[in-house]
């Protein structure tokens, strides 16, 4: 067997050592630049942010509309409770009434809690329909407020609903479906005093 001299063995075996080295310095990660560590990390928290103000936003719309619905409705079955002719129409409308002001109480209550405001008397939307109403009288006034309650009702089952599917808040999530059944069971009684005087006639 041939020996291998010295100098020879020496020099492969420094080119082994550099070539191993080589390529263990090629599988080391880079490290970070704590610069994009910081705004990556930044990032996140903006983001965050971003989000939590969008559910804010969007619970503040929901807020608003509801206490919105609530007073009108109260107050336009507070006014048929003295205006109305008919005796079911006026016990129609202190359950109404008795309702929203139940739901409209834990809507403040609720919307304090998130740091929301909401209004705290009719709006002029509400204004509006209210003094269209107190202009009627008689049977009139009647058919007027039952007509009111209806399309009312029916339009806030169906709105509010559909907000608690969108909602990303599982509590106003949780309370609008509870606030649908509530709207619900007035909007049956409603058609049923409805059927009710329907078949007499």
């Amino acid at each position: 067997m041939k020996k291998v001299p010295f100098r020879t063995a020496f020099l492969l075996a420094s080119a082994f050592t550099f070539s191993v080295g080589l390529t263990s310095c090629k599988n080391e990660s880079k490290p970070e630049d704590p610069k994009e560590v910081a705004e990556e990390e930044n990032k996140e928290v903006v983001d965050a942010a971003k989000e939590e103000a969008k559910v804010v936003e969007d619970n503040s719309k929901i807020f608003v509309a509801v206490a919105e619905f609530d007073l009108m409705q109260r107050e336009l079955a507070k006014l048929a409770q003295v205006k109305a002719t008919g005796k079911e129409v006026k016990d129609l409308a202190k359950t109404i009434e008795s309702g929203h002001s139940a739901s409209l109480k834990e809507i403040e209550d609720l919307a304090k809690t998130k740091n929301i405001s909401v209004p705290t008397a009719l709006t002029e939307a509400g204004q509006k329909e209210y003094d269209a109403l107190n202009k009627k009288s008689g049977q009139d006034f009647d058919i007027e407020y039952i007509d009111k309650a209806v399309r009312g009702h029916r339009d806030a089952i169906q709105d509010f609903s559909n907000k608690a599917t969108q909602t990303q808040d599982l509590e106003v999530k949780s309370w609008l479906e509870k606030k649908v059944a509530g709207l619900q069971s007035h909007f049956d009684a409603i058609n049923a005093m409805i059927a009710k005087s329907n078949a007499r006639k």
